[in-house]
């Protein structure tokens, strides 16, 4: 069963739309802090900018987002980069991080994508509209 279509269209744009800082080693990042603000900058990796979508629907939701180390669901440490189960269910993938095989001849998982071979979001979204 492929992914939700509807979904799969939303992450390609939000990937490919610039308005996501991506960053590696976990689902969202804490990227810099302006300590005279108070402000923050987040960094995604792909999978957190699903995540990101599926909070913006009231899937679930970034239990705080101004936290040094942030997870879905409120734990100590950013370890994850995996998607939360009811993330991937709703966005109708079978797997917490879809392993795919890329035109680059690589077969890896998203995660891996974005952390270790260090494709733009760009690239992610050809992989991922092509191959999920």
């Amino acid at each position: 069963m492929p992914m939700n279509p509807e979904i799969k269209s939303k992450w390609l744009a939000a990937l490919r739309s610039g308005e996501y800082e991506q960053a590696r080693g976990g689902l969202m990042r804490i990227l810099h802090r302006n300590f005279e603000t108070g402000k923050i900058g987040v960094g995604f990796c792909c999978l957190g900018v699903l995540c990101d979508l599926a909070s913006q629907e009231s899937v679930c939701r970034w239990q705080d987002r101004e936290a040094v180390t942030i997870d879905m669901f409120g734990r100590s440490n950013f370890n994850g980069d995996s998607l939360p189960a009811p993330v991937a269910e709703w966005a109708g993938l079978k797997e917490s991080d879809p392993e795919v095989s890329t035109s680059i001849g690589v077969v890896a998982r998203l995660s891996e994508l974005n952390d270790s071979y260090r494709l733009t979001f760009s690239q992610i979204a050809d992989v991922i509209e092509e191959h999920l």
